[in-house]
C-alpha cells in the first residue's frame, strides 16, 4: 500500500471497490471490500504513515507532525459541530 500515490475508493451502498495506483500510473491492486474491512486497511495506512515519517525524521519530529495532525483534525470536528470517524 505504501508503494501507492494514488487511492481511489469508489464509494458504494455496501461492497466498496478499492484502486491502488503507483507513482508511474501502474494498476497495483483493485479489490471489493465491505466498509469494516476499508476501515481497517486505512488504519493500517496511518499507522504505516508514521513509521515511516519516524524512520525518515526522527522520533521528535515525528511526535510534532503526529501532534500537528491531531489537532487540525479535532479543530476540524469543532468547527463542523462532527463527531470522529
Amino acid at each position: 500500500m505504501l508503494k501507492s500515490n494514488v487511492i481511489g475508493i469508489d464509494l458504494a451502498k455496501s461492497i466498496l471497490q478499492i484502486c491502488q495506483i503507483s507513482r508511474h500510473g501502474e494498476l497495483i491492486s483493485n479489490k471489493a471490500v465491505n466498509r469494516q474491512k476499508l476501515k481497517e486497511l486505512l488504519a493500517t495506512v496511518k499507522l504505516a504513515w508514521l513509521i515511516q515519517l519516524r524512520e525518515r525524521l526522527g522520533i521528535n519530529r515525528a511526535c510534532i507532525a503526529l501532534a500537528n495532525k491531531t489537532v487540525r483534525t479535532a479543530w476540524a470536528m469543532l468547527r463542523n459541530e462532527t463527531k470522529y470517524q
